[in-house]
């Protein structure tokens, strides 16, 4: 075949005569086809484009039954849009009691309460007989927007459209510009560096109040010689068997009690320390069970001569005893670790700063000089695990190890950051990697101390989220008041990692459904477990105590389309809000409870935020903090008298100070708590030596204990009383420092 043949076959388009005549068009190596060259006919090629045919047509039937489908959803849809009419006009015309949840309807009114419309969808109490209660979760990802939820019938579903579909307009006003986030940089102003409480904290536990409290004793020099003598004389005029029961007695109130926090290995300590009455860790531990506040598991009558006399005298024997044991002993011990932390502990009662911060750095570097040696006997463990019971006694001095760890170095931290307002995280990075404490088989027989060490496990956990390998992390350097502003990437590193946290939690440690929501107070009421409010306390301090960082100013505070997904001032507000609601529920059964296990720093911390939240300009939000806050204040107030139930002058200073009446919005119920410590039925009665105790027995030893108390104090060392009393040293330095504060007079 010839190139020429080739050719003739690649043309398979005829020209346009023999097109018309029908005949083949065969072409050349020209211009023009064998029939035009003969003929002399001009030759004229014409390129047309095919038009697309049309693929994949749909059947006749399939279009009919889409035709089908498509009527029956629109009548669906009119079906639920005159269902969603008939709801609207239900709620309208049914009046709210529920204090509890803000309003989620929209209006379209001048004067309306301005809605929140990002929080967490709660059946109300007239619901909760309609149907099962249910939540909607709305969540960012990579993908988009993701919607979890656990609605399972068309009745929730229209109840949800009606309340959000105010979010989904576009006929609400657009969001005021928001100067607290600066999301072009990616920074977030920090609005509250230090809060008035946290400037008073640190006034009275930080070194101005120590030189005062020096310059007082310089001043009173003899009285205080005098004092310290009388006090020496009380201790060692004392039988030996009587001085030892009673110190035996408090080790047992120790290990009884929770306000230690750090739950050493009783079942190997505790037989250890009974057998020596007389070391310096049995001292340490009585002494400060004798300063400490805690009125349900020390029984004072069995104490030799008045509890503050004795835990005095108990502190200064242990000093002498450190001194020795610190200059003879060249090597370091745990019992000389625990003795130096709950020295610690009692100075911060006494508000002996300096002692603090000694105590403290030296059982810092004990720890550090023991961690060679435990965490070698904590690995192998680690990889051969005990298959019997027996715990051996280098396994439970190394978890004891493990837990001193943690509870001094966040002890530490604070103590830092109060006293000099700054902390080196570099030297407690570089010692990490020791794993988190755990229950050993000896104490898993045990419920209530199995059920101690893991939430002190979680407690860990949850401390530890501020500190990583990180060292630009905000953490504690934001707590310290130390900055200005922080990146959102840093914000929102800290918050991920309490939701993580949160989502680590055993089911039966969690009190919501979900990381942040309002809690209902149902819920802490019923939990028998105080531990587990102790954690949960914990948790929402945490948030509470970051997000009033960059939280906006409450006056200027609508909420207005505030969203629990962008970061900025309002959403800040609303996260406080919610913290503090479910810590005043936590304080109110605690207090009742166990009071041990309700924390003085927290309670001011809250009550600091719902006083500043009593000015937001959202009335949901002002309202459930007006209603907290008379429950928080009158606590308070009976937690700085630890010795006596709080008295009617101080129900009088709390009813001056915040003369808020409950709202129309707040339920009946609800709004009939006094301003006295609330009452739980069932639960008031628990202690009866306790501050919670309203009884009117408990209430009349009260009053008998004031009368006789200075005729008491009279015949002994009046100068002790009130120079030395812990009530007077660190209450009373609070009291005395936030009274002017919370009444809005100046000192």
């Amino acid at each position: 075949m010839t190139s020429t043949d080739e050719t003739k076959q690649k043309r398979n388009k005829p020209c346009e005569n023999c097109r018309d005549q029908r005949r083949r068009c065969i072409p050349t190596q020209t211009t023009q086809c064998e029939r035009c060259t003969k003929k002399n006919l001009s030759c004229v090629y014409k390129f047309t484009v095919k038009p697309a045919s049309a693929k994949n047509l749909v059947p006749v039937s399939k279009r009919i039954r889409l035709v089908d489908q498509i009527q029956d959803m629109e009548d669906a849809m009119e079906y639920l849009e005159d269902e969603i009419q008939l709801i609207l006009a239900g709620d309208s015309s049914s009046v709210d009691n529920d204090y509890g949840q803000p309003e989620t309807t929209t209006t379209t009114t001048a004067t309306a309460t301005t809605p929140i419309r990002t929080l967490p969808i709660m059946t109300r109490p007239y619901e909760k007989e309609a149907g099962p209660a249910w939540t909607v979760t709305l969540q960012p990802s990579n993908t988009g927007i993701q919607l979890q939820t656990s609605i399972t019938n068309s009745g929730d579903l229209i109840r949800f459209l009606a309340q959000t579909a105010g979010c989904f307009t576009t006929n609400s006003p657009q969001r005021s510009p928001n100067y607290y986030s600066n999301h072009s940089q990616q920074t977030m102003t920090v609005t509250n560096r230090m809060l008035q409480v946290e400037y008073t904290l640190r006034k009275v536990f930080g070194t101005p109040i120590q030189q005062q409290h020096n310059s007082n004793e310089t001043e009173y020099n003899n009285t205080n010689s005098l004092v310290t003598t009388a006090n020496n004389s009380i201790f060692y005029s004392s039988y030996d068997h009587t001085r030892q029961a009673a110190i035996l007695l408090l080790i047992d109130s120790y290990f009884s009690c929770v306000r230690g926090l750090i739950p050493i290995v009783a079942s190997y300590y505790r037989p250890l320390i009974m057998k020596q009455p007389d070391s310096t860790l049995a001292y340490s531990l009585a002494g400060f069970m004798a300063l400490s506040a805690c009125v349900i598991h020390v029984n004072e009558k069995e104490l030799p001569c008045n509890r503050s006399d004795f835990g005095l005298s108990l502190y200064e024997a242990t000093q002498e005893k450190l001194r020795d044991d610190l200059f003879d002993d060249d090597g370091s011990s745990l019992e000389t670790v625990i003795a130096l932390l709950t020295m610690a502990q009692a100075s911060m009662i006494l508000l002996r700063n300096n002692d603090t911060r000694l105590y403290l750095h030296l059982a810092w570097q004990m720890v550090l000089a023991l961690r060679d040696q435990y965490v070698v006997i904590l690995r192998h463990y680690q990889q051969y695990p005990m298959t019997t019971s027996t715990t051996p006694p280098d396994l439970a001095c190394a978890e004891t190890w493990r837990r001193l760890f943690y509870g001094v170095r966040y002890l530490l931290i604070h103590v830092r950051i109060i006293q000099e307002g700054s902390v080196d995280l570099d030297s407690i990075l570089s010692e990490i990697n020791v794993g988190f404490p755990r229950p050993l088989l000896c104490e898993m027989d045990d419920p209530r101390r199995n059920r101690m060490v893991d939430v002190y496990s979680f407690f860990v956990r949850l401390d530890d989220c501020y500190i990583s390998n990180n060292v630009e992390t905000i953490g504690y350097r934001l707590f310290a008041g130390a900055l200005d502003k922080a990146s959102l990437s840093d914000i929102s590193y800290m918050e991920h990692r309490f939701f993580f946290f949160w989502q680590n939690l055993p089911r039966e440690f969690r009190l919501t459904s979900s990381p942040m929501e309002y809690l209902d107070p149902t819920l802490v009421h019923t939990c028998q477990d105080h531990h587990i409010l102790h954690l949960n306390q914990f948790y929402y301090s945490q948030w509470l105590t970051l997000e009033i960082r960059f939280m906006q100013s409450p006056a200027a505070a609508s909420l207005l389309d505030t969203t629990l997904t962008r970061l900025d001032g309002g959403r800040a507000l609303l996260i406080v809000s919610i913290c503090a609601d479910a810590l005043t529920h936590i304080f109110q059964v605690l207090y009742h409870r166990e009071p041990c296990m309700l924390d003085l720093h927290w309670l001011l911390i809250t009550t600091d935020a719902l006083r500043m939240l009593t000015q937001t300009a959202n009335d949901s939000v002002r309202f459930r903090a007006a209603y907290n806050l008379q429950i928080c204040l009158p606590i308070l107030l009976a937690q700085m008298q630890p010795k006596h139930g709080i008295s009617s002058s101080s129900s009088a200073f709390a009813s001056k100070v915040y003369p808020v009446s409950p709202p129309p919005t707040i339920a009946s119920p609800a709004s009939t708590a006094s301003l006295s410590p609330p009452s739980l039925s069932g639960h008031a009665s628990h202690h009866t030596h306790s501050p919670a105790s309203t009884s009117t027995e408990a209430s009349a030893l009260d009053d008998e204990d004031e009368v006789r108390a200075p005729e008491k104090w009279a015949h002994r060392h009046q100068g002790l009383a009130t120079d030395l009393d812990p009530s007077t040293a660190y209450y009373g330095e609070i009291k005395k420092s936030l009274t002017p504060y919370f009444t809005g007079k100046t000192a």
